[in-house]
């Protein structure tokens, strides 16, 4: 974004102009046109007194913004090269596989078993009791899983 050199100037030839068009505004005779002007102008010039004293806190505010804009793409950039030196340090993805999980070939015959019902007595609740009457006390029964 490139900022005016002259701002300050800026405002003044804006509020010179606004002090022409009154000029012309008031030459002009009575009709819908002068009150339409007129009302531009009531509306405009508040506008560009509260321009002149916000523009440089805008400027301030984009300027901040692109700065930590800027700290955050050289973050980026770093994280990227950290990335490629750890993908190039890396070893092949067999070995990788390799370390990771035990062959299945490796594994003791009955494992896999075992496992099943470790999970099974974990989180399966118990099979509801035939013994017990199908009264309003047994309720519970018809939540159980099966």
């Amino acid at each position: 974004m490139k900022t005016p050199d002259n701002v300050e100037g800026l405002w003044d030839d804006l509020d010179n102009i606004q002090s022409q068009m009154r000029i012309g505004i008031d030459a002009l005779p009575p009709s819908q046109v002068k009150k339409v002007m007129n009302r531009l102008m009531e509306v405009a010039q508040p506008l560009v007194g509260k321009m002149r004293t916000a523009y440089p806190e805008a400027i301030d505010a984009f300027e901040n913004q692109i700065a930590h804009m800027d700290t955050q793409m050289e973050q980026a950039r770093q994280n990227i090269t950290k990335a490629k030196e750890n993908l190039a340090n890396a070893p092949p993805a067999a070995e990788i596989r390799k370390n990771l999980v035990p062959l299945a070939g490796a594994l003791p015959s009955g494992l896999s078993l075992q496992f099943a019902d470790e999970m099974r007595d974990r989180y399966v609740p118990p099979a509801p009791d035939p013994a017990l009457d199908d009264g309003p006390g047994a309720a519970w029964q018809d939540w159980s899983i099966s």
